[in-house]
């Protein structure tokens, strides 16, 4: 946990650097277990105003990845 809080003002300056950049949304790509819990996650919190809405990839299938590169 030390480790994560002596990075904290270095991820403030990312999340910030990437709102100024005006992202929207974010995509996570991974199969089975690795995307189950940020599925979880993202269903369950939804998304806070003003941070990135997170969208989940857990498919090869063209036909899916085309979907979610047009929105």
């Amino acid at each position: 946990m030390d480790e994560v809080a002596a990075e904290a003002d270095t991820i403030d300056a990312f999340v910030e650097e990437v709102r100024r950049a005006g992202y929207s949304h974010a995509v996570l790509l991974g199969m089975g277990g690795s995307s189950l819990a940020p599925e979880l996650f993202a269903k369950t919190f939804g998304t806070a105003e003003g941070h990135l809405s997170l969208e989940i990839l857990d498919s090869t299938s063209p036909v899916a990845v085309a979907e979610i590169t047009n929105r």
